[in-house]
This record gives structure tokens, C-alpha cells and sequence, in this order.
């Protein structure tokens, strides 16, 4: 009588029969999401670009900062960072298209709002910079060579109204600035407020933070005001 149990043939193997299926572990799940997602990544990539800035590779840098920006637009030391070495690298087109790009997404970005006004100044673009600075106005209120710096662009502008007040802001601030009170003197001179530009250009010259130069201007100044 033939067995009931029959033998494998030879050679032939038999797969284990497989346990039971582990679920994998809800902690793991999110701790592998959290590596992939595109904030994550981009730090990696920022951090990626710190180590090759301190090996000298900038292109490197550069290309693996412009990564971390595509995953994460608002990561802002990402963008600092890169507008610095496209400056460094003489790519001041590139650096103004960053700053723009991350003004435009947020723009409670003074420090970075006051770099690209400078950068549009220097290419005579002075209306996009008064733009700039205006349109950030709102978070820089508070500090007073924002203010100043937007009052020394409206009065180039020729807008004198409103460059003192932007003046008179900025040197409740810092009262001890010489050159921003020889800057406001010159707009209320230009606004036919004589007497107070007068003493405008009086606290400019008693403040002793002017260079020799500006000195020699401002008690120019003084003498046309006094006669």
C-alpha cells in the first residue's frame, strides 16, 4: 500500500510557509515621511551646501542651494545664502531674480528687501527700489536705517514730503546720525522750510559723526541759510 504521505522529489525544494505579514511600525511610517518630505529635503540640501561652501566649491553650493529652494521656496537661509554667493560670483541679475522671487512669497523680509533695493540702485533702477522698500515698509518700520535708507531714495527722487518724515522716523530712532539729519535738512530746505532746515544742518554738524566732506558741506549750508 503506497503511502499517504509522498516524498518531494529529489532536488526539488518546498518555500517555507510564510508567518504572518508585520505591519509596519506607525512610528517608522512617519519617520520616513518625514525624511521625504520636500521641507526635509531641502534642509539636507542647505546643509549639503554649507559643506561644500566650506570647501571652497561655490558652483556646488550654488546648485545645491538652487535644490533646496525648488523643494521649499520659503526657506529663507537657503535664499540668503545663494543671493550672497551669486553676488560673490558676479551674478547680480541672478541674485536680484532670487530676491525677488522670495520678497514676492513673503515679503516680511527687510534685511533681504534693503539688499535688492541697493542692487537696483546701483543698475539706476531707482523707482523699482523706492518700490522695493516700500512694499516692505510695513516690516521695517522699526528700524531706522530701513527708514533712512527709503527717505535718501524718495529725496532723489524729489519726493522731499515725504522723505522727512521718513527722516524724522528713522531719527527718533538714532538721534546721533549726522548724516541722516544732513539728509532731512537738505529735503526741507528743498520743501522752502528754511528755518528748520537750518537746524537740521545745525544738529548734522554738532552730532561730529560727519566725515570732512560733508562737514564742509553742511556748514556750506549753514552760511547760505544764515544770510
Amino acid at each position: 500500500v503506497a503511502s499517504a504521505t509522498m516524498s518531494p522529489a529529489k532536488g526539488s525544494k518546498i518555500a517555507a510557509a510564510p508567518k504572518s505579514v508585520e505591519l509596519a511600525s506607525p512610528v517608522l511610517i512617519n519617520n520616513q515621511v518625514k525624511d521625504l518630505s520636500p521641507q526635509r529635503r531641502a534642509e539636507n540640501e542647505y546643509r549639503r551646501a554649507t559643506t561644500l561652501m566650506q570647501q571652497a566649491k561655490t558652483a556646488e553650493a550654488i546648485d545645491a542651494l538652487e535644490q533646496a529652494l525648488l523643494l521649499d521656496p520659503q526657506h529663507s537661509a537657503a535664499r540668503h545664502t545663494l543671493v550672497a554667493l551669486l553676488l560673490d560670483s558676479k551674478r547680480p541679475d541672478d541674485a536680484v531674480r532670487k530676491m525677488q522671487e522670495g520678497l514676492n512669497l513673503d515679503p516680511n523680509q527687510p534685511a533681504l528687501a534693503m539688499i535688492l533695493a541697493r542692487q537696483q540702485v546701483e543698475k539706476g533702477d531707482l523707482r523699482p527700489a523706492v518700490e522695493t522698500l516700500q512694499r516692505s515698509l510695513p516690516y521695517g518700520v522699526d528700524r531706522p536705517e530701513y527708514l533712512a535708507f527709503l527717505a535718501a531714495l524718495l529725496q532723489r527722487q524729489g519726493n522731499h514730503k515725504e522723505a522727512i518724515e521718513r527722516y524724522i522716523s528713522a531719527l527718533r530712532k538714532a538721534p546721533q546720525s549726522g548724516v541722516w539729519w544732513m539728509g532731512m535738512g537738505i529735503s526741507l530746505q528743498a520743501e522752502n522750510r528754511m528755518k528748520e532746515a537750518q537746524e537740521a544742518f545745525s544738529r548734522a554738524k554738532g552730532s561730529n559723526t560727519l566725515s570732512a566732506e560733508l562737514l564742509a558741506f553742511v556748514e556750506q549750508k549753514l552760511n547760505q541759510l544764515q544770510q
